[in-house]
């Protein structure tokens, strides 16, 4: 498995001093209960029973991954491109994310479904014709559910990438798997972007910390190049009001995050995204991040340590 990337940690210090302060509910609604599990155990706290949970639910599921995805290699033809998940986990200090499912986006989708279902997978959860992904499915072996995506989680009225540029631009996936390659990051960035707004109009802290954590060693540039060939400038824009980029595009350490936010992880009571927000009308929560947050968008991955088992 490919180490994660060594840069700055100004955000995740940033992280474990508001989520110091919180909740034990209030982080786990927020679903950062691993990193904040994993703070304190190497502070040498006593780390709560559902934050130890969570911190094993991590390591699970990132020893899980890579044996999942040889199983689906040896099963399926064609590209698998995984987003999300891991990917985005190896980004947290220590992997220290939890995640549910595998998603793989694939050029057919149904296909892949078909073969997965041949080599013992069973489908579980919902089904909806327009979904961008499939049923989800799952071996009774393995804890971890798989999504085959027929496309990212995207905007209506904005035509979603063509697989082929998202195939163009993989390269091999972090999970050391052969034939199993992973998103541009830059792509990755904004397709997490999407996905925040499309499906909940970023209604935890994590989705930005995901999408900070992603961005955070790219140009900003590239970022907003990338946004305007996939039609998603408003989409990013309004994620950087979110995490309150600077104007002159510098990448800051912030003093602190979020007091009104912690207000939120503190009482136990997850955000509430309004049913009308898009991304030229951000969230009530949103807007608190965007004042409180500061800078929690321009900041890097953790370095890389031993998985807390």
């Amino acid at each position: 498995m490919a180490a994660a990337p060594t840069t700055d940690t100004a955000l995740w210090s940033a992280l474990e001093r508001l989520l110091d302060r919180a909740s034990v509910d209030g982080i786990r609604l927020h679903k950062l209960g691993a990193v904040a599990g994993r703070f304190r155990r190497l502070r040498g706290e006593p780390v709560p029973p559902a934050l130890a949970a969570d911190e094993r639910g991590s390591a699970v599921a990132t020893l899980l991954a890579p044996r999942m995805l040889e199983r689906i290699r040896s099963l399926v033809d064609g590209p698998l491109i995984l987003i999300k998940g891991p990917e985005v986990a190896r980004f947290y200090p220590g992997r220290a994310r939890v995640f549910g499912d595998i998603d793989l986006v694939t050029p057919d989708p149904w296909a892949v479904q078909r073969a997965l279902l041949d080599a013992g997978c069973a489908e579980v959860g919902d089904f909806f014709e327009d979904a961008h992904h499939l049923r989800p499915l799952k071996w009774p072996d393995l804890g971890l559910k798989i999504e085959v995506h027929k496309r990212p989680s995207w905007p209506k009225r904005i035509p979603p990438p063509p697989f082929e540029e998202l195939l163009e631009a993989a390269t091999p996936a972090a999970c050391g798997v052969d034939g199993v390659l992973a998103i541009d990051p830059t792509q990755h960035a904004l397709i997490l972007a999407a996905h925040g707004w499309k499906e909940n109009a970023l209604g935890t802290l994590r989705d930005l910390v995901d999408v900070a954590a992603v961005a955070a060693t790219l140009p900003e540039q590239d970022l907003e190049r990338a946004a305007a060939g996939w039609g998603l400038e408003r989409v990013w824009r309004a994620t950087q009001t979110t995490t309150g980029p600077r104007a002159d595009g510098a990448r800051e350490s912030p003093p602190e995050l979020a007091p009104g936010v912690l207000e939120v992880a503190a009482s136990g009571r997850a955000p509430r995204p309004s049913r009308r927000a898009s991304p030229r009308a951000p969230t009530e929560a949103g807007r608190a991040l965007a004042e409180e947050a500061g800078s929690c968008g321009r900041h890097s991955p953790a370095p890389e340590t031993a998985v807390v088992a």
